[in-house]
Parts: C-alpha cells; sequence; structure tokens
C-alpha cells in the first residue's frame, strides 16, 4: 500500500477535480495548478485533454483535442448541449460580462455583478411569452438557475438577506463564449426577433 501511495503525483487531485468540472482560484487545488502547471500539461496531452489555466481571472478547465477534421474527440469530456434557451441565458451574461470589462467605470472593480429582476427582463425580449405568465416566469427562473448549474453565475453572498437575488458572473464565460462566437449569436437573434 505505501508502494503505490509512492507513486501517486502531488498534483493528481489537481488533474481528478479538473475532469469533474472547472476549477476556480478559490479551490484548495489550484495552488497545485500553478506549481505543476507544466507536469499537468504533459500528462494531460497523452490522454488528449488541455490545461486551460488562466491565472488573471482565476479559472482552469479542460478542452479536448480534435481527432479528425470532422471536430471528434476522443470523448472523454462529456459535452453538454444546451437549449436554446439557456443559450440566450448564457449569451446576455456573456454579453454583461463583456460591457463589464470594456466600461472604464469598473476599472477597479474585481467582479462582475447582476441582479435576477435584469437578467430575467433582458432574457424576456427574446422569448415569446405565452398566456400563461406565472408558468413564463417560472421557466425564466429555471433557465438562469442552469447557468448557476454551468459555473457560469454563482449567487453573490450579500444577496441572500435581499428581497432580490444578485449574482456574481463568472470570468470562466470568457473562455465558454468568445467574443467572435457572441457577436455570431446576437445577429442570429436579431434576425430572429426581426422574423418575429
Amino acid at each position: 500500500m505505501m508502494e503505490l501511495k509512492s507513486k501517486v503525483e502531488p498534483y493528481a487531485k489537481a488533474i481528478i477535480q479538473l475532469l469533474k468540472g472547472d476549477v476556480s482560484e478559490k479551490d484548495l487545488v489550484w495552488k497545485d495548478l500553478e506549481e505543476y502547471q507544466i507536469e499537468i500539461q504533459k500528462y494531460l496531452n497523452r490522454i488528449g485533454l488541455e490545461l486551460i489555466l488562466d491565472k488573471r481571472d482565476g479559472y482552469a478547465y479542460l478542452k479536448q483535442f480534435e481527432v479528425d477534421d470532422d471536430s471528434n474527440t476522443i470523448g472523454l469530456i462529456q459535452r453538454r448541449q444546451l437549449g436554446f434557451e439557456v443559450s440566450v441565458i448564457c449569451v446576455l451574461i456573456r454579453e454583461i460580462y463583456e460591457d463589464f470589462e470594456m466600461n472604464p467605470t469598473n476599472i477597479m472593480a474585481d467582479k462582475c455583478y447582476v441582479g435576477h429582476a435584469q437578467l430575467k427582463e433582458q432574457a424576456e425580449l427574446f422569448f415569446t411569452e405565452g398566456f400563461n405568465q406565472v408558468k413564463f416566469q417560472r421557466d425564466l427562473d429555471k433557465y438562469i438557475n442552469k447557468t448557476l448549474e454551468l459555473g457560469f453565475l454563482k449567487v453573490h453572498q450579500d444577496a441572500e438577506n435581499n428581497s432580490e437575488k444578485v449574482y456574481e458572473v463568472k470570468p470562466i464565460i470568457k473562455a465558454r463564449i468568445s467574443v467572435n462566437e457572441l457577436l455570431e449569436f446576437k445577429e442570429k437573434m436579431k434576425q430572429y426577433v426581426e422574423s418575429v
């Protein structure tokens, strides 16, 4: 048993955490990611994965290498299919983060926040609400909660005491939705809204 323990790499927990999902600088394994970045990258490359580590914004995740021209991968990391509605919420969150970064008044702020009501209000523009307003509002809450599960939003601690939830927009949204994808999606949404 001791012999097996001596063979375990000191960065094993960091790799396991990455295989489970995104890692932030607040996670216990963050120090290992920084210290053993080269070793972790070499190990992951052998199994078709790339470590994406953004020290400035404090997040890390794994990306699969494409093994052919059809964008296929070895399938180690499960791809999540987001529905249209959740995609819209993700794009709105990405746009909010983009505006936050581009706004010179936020130069000293290190975190981006958005209120639940503000997010719902912006999302409503992209959905045709049915005759059941209560169900429509519940559905919007469900889509926002899905982005919480995906790790793009986090409930702000101070918000728990207030009547309205406030979310911290996590910087990893930048890695998951690029500026080009944001612009492309916004153009499609503009065309969609004009056609309705």
